[in-house]
């Protein structure tokens, strides 16, 4: 199944459809596993197979009936009447055999023009119509056998839409086999042609070959004050990285980024000088360039710029970058992505922003007593005493108590202490304390309550006392 650039066949009709192909583009697959490659090809220095001594000045003109064919087959081209065309065509092919060699090549030329038409009507009927060039390619290598029967100009233009056939079909080895043949005609190469031979060998995985073509295309269309195709920058940008060669591969994105400024560039130089280059600095300034613009939207690049601030110590920053991508839906409001956060939040001190997102954080995963302990810690420290003793005791009430068992003890009993509940609190500690790992601060906190207690009871009674005293003195 061949898929070829559909541009060849509604540029034109009839004969000149079969030469269409000659000025449009191939279609390349992007980057592709193409397997195992085969030998590399080479290109000798020799002349082509078909390429002549010397060209023939006068042809053998065909007979009055084949002749008269042909007209038919012209004025049902120039009608646009390919049922008639067909038809002629048919008859035509059941004498094939008896025809002269010279009109065996005639009437070849007709059957591509007339399956050029057809797949034209096929993809303007349905434009999901995959093209199917495989008889094509047949007729243009049936045509070859009679090589001496066409002059050079002819034959070039077969070899070359064969190779950009096999090209589009990616049987990239074939396509270099017709490159050779066109080359071996004393064909003038182009800096087009250069780069098709050039991705011919990226795809076979032959990147010194590939590499050589490709960066002469390049500095072909440079020397001329013009611009390289942006696709021929990303073939090359390819080789070096298969190659291994960050370097190169920078200074390539480095002119992408200036003359085809997509963001996906950016985000690919911006890996390449934090991973490779070891450039975290330049990495994120090229990030945050994108930040600012709204232009970041891939989770690991967000991720990778707010990582970025948090070793530089600028938790606030990375804040800003994670409350972004949640926001905007680039990233997802998981508990992973949300512990970042409240986590971020805390290092810059916004407790109440971190407060919101930790509630979000608990409606996902309730039962993380962890979680729901700094939760209750964080209602403390912004005076929200019942919110954090309510929370506290749903932590208790959780089978796995986590990393710091009866930390969920002391929360309670910190936000009672506040409240004023000291009883309540010294209770909290003392349970606190029977777990080793609160022990030794729960005592503290317990002893701390319990002498408070004491001094309250003592003003308490000094109070009455003086209240008894002063009652006396008055009667």
């Amino acid at each position: 199944m061949f898929s070829f650039h559909k541009m060849a066949i509604k540029a034109t009709t009839g004969g000149a459809l079969a030469l269409a192909i000659m000025a449009a583009p191939p279609v390349l697959t992007t980057y592709v596993d193409v397997g195992a490659s085969a030998e590399a090809a080479t290109w000798p220095e020799k002349k082509s197979k078909y390429k002549k001594e010397k060209e023939k000045k006068r042809f053998t003109p065909p007979s009055q009936s084949f002749g008269r064919k042909i007209d038919q087959l012209i004025k049902a081209e120039e009608a646009k009447d390919w049922k008639k065309y067909g038809e002629v065509l048919a008859g035509m092919r059941s004498r094939y055999d008896k025809y002269a060699p010279g009109e065996k090549v005639s009437f070849l030329w007709r059957e591509i023009a007339y399956e050029f038409a057809q797949e034209s009507i096929k993809s303007e009927q349905d434009p999901n119509y995959e093209s199917d060039y495989s008889k094509i390619v047949g007729f243009y290598e049936k045509l070859l056998t009679f090589h001496t029967e066409m002059r050079e100009s002819a034959i070039r233009q077969i070899l070359s839409a064969l190779a950009q056939m096999h090209m589009a079909s990616s049987d990239f080895r074939t396509a270099l086999k017709y490159y050779h043949e066109w080359l071996g005609m004393g064909q003038e190469i182009r800096p087009a042609e250069k780069f098709q031979i050039g991705q011919a060998h990226f795809f076979l995985k032959e990147y010194d070959l590939s590499l050589e073509w490709v960066e002469e295309a390049i500095a072909d269309v440079k020397a001329k004050g013009e611009l390289p195709k942006e696709s021929w920058y990303r073939t090359q940008k390819g080789i070096y990285y298969e190659k291994k060669n960050p370097k190169k591969v920078a200074e390539i994105l480095e002119i992408l980024v200036t003359h085809f400024p997509k963001k996906r560039y950016w985000q690919e130089l911006a890996v390449i000088f934090q991973q490779d280059l070891e450039k975290p600095v330049d990495s994120m300034v090229l990030l945050d360039t994108l930040f600012m613009q709204d232009q970041l939207t891939k989770a690991q690049f967000l991720k990778a710029l707010a990582y970025g601030y948090n070793s530089n110590s600028a938790p606030y920053q990375m804040a800003k970058v994670y409350q972004y991508g949640l926001q905007k839906g680039y990233l997802e409001e998981n508990p992973k992505h949300l512990k970042d956060l409240f986590f971020t939040l805390s290092q810059a001190g916004e407790r109440k922003e971190g407060i919101k997102v930790l509630e979000r954080y608990i409606k996902l995963d309730p039962n993380d007593v962890d979680m729901m302990n700094a939760l209750s810690g964080e209602y403390t420290s912004v005076g929200s005493y019942q919110k954090a003793v309510d929370t506290a005791r749903k932590a208790q009430k959780l089978k796995d108590q986590g990393r710091q068992p009866g930390l969920s003890h002391m929360r309670e009993g910190e936000a009672l202490f506040y409240l004023k509940s000291y009883a309540k609190a010294a209770k909290a500690f003392e349970r606190a304390s029977k777990h080793d790992k609160m022990k030794k601060n729960a005592q503290s906190w317990a002893a701390y309550v319990k002498s408070r207690i004491r001094e309250l009871e003592a003003t308490r009674k000094m109070e009455k006392d003086l209240k008894e005293e002063l009652a006396k003195g008055v009667g």
